[in-house]
């Protein structure tokens, strides 16, 4: 399944409609709780296909946490601009396709100016 699911973002980046839908049960909801936002499955092709920009999509590591339940983290990045975003997402499958996902994103950015004045922390990534 971490295959298909490599597969899933290689198509949510280069936002292939026809290939994106396969990936779906025809009753799948698709959830985006930073927006507070519901989609069928039609409505995220949209959302995912229209949306602007050439972005490219790295799944940074993906588990099994039950029998049909997965969950990834994925960077996310605009092609020629300095925008990235990390999505972490939960799959419910069934017989192979999501039938429920939902998806956490945060871009990626650094820390405020107030926790770097208190000199806490450290970067993940130099």
């Amino acid at each position: 399944m971490e295959a298909v699911i490599k597969n899933f973002w290689q198509s949510v980046a280069k936002q292939e409609l026809p290939a994106l839908r396969e990936y779906f049960v025809t009753t799948a909801v698709i959830d985006w709780p930073n927006t507070n936002e519901r989609f069928t499955r039609e409505e995220y092709l949209v959302a995912n296909c229209e949306y602007p920009g050439a972005w490219q999509a790295v799944v940074l590591q993906c588990n099994q946490i039950s029998v049909d339940e997965y969950v990834s983290i994925t960077q996310v990045r605009l092609v020629d601009e300095a925008i990235s975003f990390h999505a972490i997402s939960y799959y419910r499958m069934i017989d192979g396709k999501i039938c429920y996902l939902k998806e956490f994103w945060s871009e990626d950015g650094e820390a405020p100016e107030w926790r770097k004045k208190k000199n806490i922390g450290k970067k993940i990534n130099s």
